[in-house]
């Protein structure tokens, strides 16, 4: 039944109105307009970045298959990926707002939580990737129909959130994205308060310092 659905919305990406996609919105107007990547290296960029996760098989992977990449401006600067959420998907909810919750869920449950988004990562990286923001907000969580609904039951986690994701072997723009919200799952080195380019740029053990304070966070 439709009214058994609840809808979320993370950073830059959110349900579809008919529930049946997870919408990851892409702005590469940044990239375009430092020179850091020309239009036709951007295009070719997202567009491999759609490969990927359009690869991704969902349940052993937990990330969500994409099907459909669309353009939202004339410009060709911003992007739309749609992914597929499970058939048997009753209802979801982001790791951050899960957190928020008491009493928390028993330890076990968090850490198949954990196991399920170290999967995802692990597919990201072993595809030649890095994820950029991992942390509560970029994990979405999703119950069957026939399990038992938020609080008391355990959901499936998928990571989500890939407006910031590039291959490990682009160019980088040396940019920060800051907050100190978000900062908290960032490496030293790729926290920029001060709004200056960042002289270290982005690999994957800085996914890894994110994912090593998601698990902290989780365990305790």
């Amino acid at each position: 039944m439709e009214d058994d659905y609840s809808i979320v919305s993370g950073e830059n990406s959110y349900a579809d109105r008919t529930r049946q996609h997870w919408i990851n919105r892409i702005d590469t107007t940044s990239a375009s307009r430092r020179g850091v990547m020309t239009m036709d290296e951007v295009r070719i960029e997202v567009s491999r970045l759609f490969a990927v996760l359009k690869q991704a098989d969902s349940l052993s992977t937990h990330i969500l298959t994409a099907e459909h990449l669309s353009v939202t401006d004339d410009d060709n600067k911003r992007f739309l990926i749609a992914s597929k959420l499970p058939d048997d998907t009753r209802s979801q909810q982001l790791l951050s707002e899960m957190l928020m919750e008491s009493p928390r869920h028993p330890l076990d449950h968090r850490i198949r939580i954990a196991q399920d988004f170290i999967t995802a990562v692990a597919y990201v990286h072993a595809m030649g990737w890095v994820h950029k923001a991992i942390r509560p907000a970029k994990i979405l969580m999703l119950h069957a129909h026939d399990d038992v609904p938020f609080p008391q039951g355990l959901a499936h986690a998928f990571l989500v959130g890939f407006e910031f994701s590039r291959r490990g072997s682009a160019r980088s723009t040396g940019t920060g994205h800051w907050g100190w919200k978000e900062d908290i799952y960032r490496h030293p080195d790729r926290q920029n308060r001060d709004g200056v380019d960042l002289e270290i740029y982005y690999t994957p053990m800085h996914d890894i310092y994110s994912v090593g304070v998601l698990l902290l966070e989780l365990g305790t």
